[in-house]
C-alpha cells in the first residue's frame, strides 16, 4: 500500500468503493485498506503524513466488509488476465523462487560461494552487496542464533543488510501481523508531541500505545 494509487487519491474516488464506504459510514481509503486486509498475501503498509491520517488508517481495522461488499469490490477490480510489465517485485519473486529451489537451508547460503550467489541474483541489481549481506546474515544466523531466524526486532537488526523495514516484514510473517507503520509515520507523531522516544526501538511500542 505504500506505493499504491490510494495515497494519490485515485482509488478512493472509484464509485464502487465510495458506495461501500457510504454504507459503512467510513472513508473510501479505509474501505480499500480493509478489503486488502481480508485477502491472503498482502502485508499492508499504509502511509500517513499527519496524526489525523494515522487515526484514519487505524479506523480501517474496525471496518467489517460483508460478502456483498467483497463481491462488489471483486467485480469492480478483477484480477488482471493479460500480460503486464514486470515490476521489480515480480522480478524479485521469480529470483527468490529459484533461489529457494537451489538453496534449501541457511547452511547453503552461508557456505555457498560469493561468486555463484552473485550470478544467481544478478538480475536484481546491486547483486554484489546483496550477495555479501545474504551470506553474512546466514553465517550470523548459524553461529549466533543456532540456525533459526531471530524473532525480535533487536536481534533482526544485528543481521547484515537488515534494516527496520525488512525486520518489520519478517516479524509480520512470524507473528501474523498484517499491518505496521512505516518510519515516516513517526515524524508527524513526534512533531505533535505524541511522546515518541528518539530511540528507534521504542518508537513503535509507544506508537501502538497511542493507537
Amino acid at each position: 500500500m505504500a506505493y499504491s494509487p490510494i495515497e494519490q487519491g485515485r482509488l478512493p474516488g472509484h464509485p464502487e468503493i465510495r458506495g461501500v464506504a457510504a454504507r459503512h459510514g467510513t472513508m473510501p481509503a479505509q474501505v480499500a485498506l480493509a478489503w486488502l486486509l481480508q485477502q491472503d498475501g498482502p502485508v499492508i503498509i499504509p502511509r500517513a503524513g499527519t496524526p489525523a491520517h494515522v487515526r484514519e488508517n487505524r479506523a480501517e481495522l474496525d471496518v467489517h466488509l460483508t460478502e456483498q461488499d467483497l463481491a462488489q469490490l471483486a467485480r469492480a477490480f478483477p484480477a488482471p488476465t493479460g500480460p503486464r510489465p514486470q515490476s521489480p517485485d515480480e522480478r524479485g519473486n521469480k529470483v527468490t523462487a529459484d533461489l529457494f529451489q537451489k538453496y534449501r537451508s541457511v547452511e547453503d547460503y552461508a557456505r555457498g560461494s560469493q561468486e555463484e550467489l552473485e550470478r544467481d541474483i544478478q538480475s536484481l541489481g546491486f547483486y554484489h552487496t546483496k550477495a555479501e549481506h545474504i551470506r553474512a546474515a546466514a553465517q550470523r544466523i548459524l553461529t549466533v542464533y543456532g540456525g533459526e531466524v531471530p524473532h525480535s526486532m533487536e536481534d533482526l537488526l544485528t543481521l547484515p543488510g537488515v534494516a527496520r523495514k525488512t525486520a518489520n516484514v519478517v516479524l509480520s510473517n512470524v507473528k501474523g501481523d498484517r499491518l505496521f507503520p512505516r518510519d515516516h509515520v513517526f515524524h508527524p507523531s513526534k512533531a505533535h508531541a505524541l511522546r515518541c522516544s528518539s530511540r528507534g526501538r521504542h518508537k513503535k511500542r509507544r506508537f501502538w500505545r497511542f493507537r
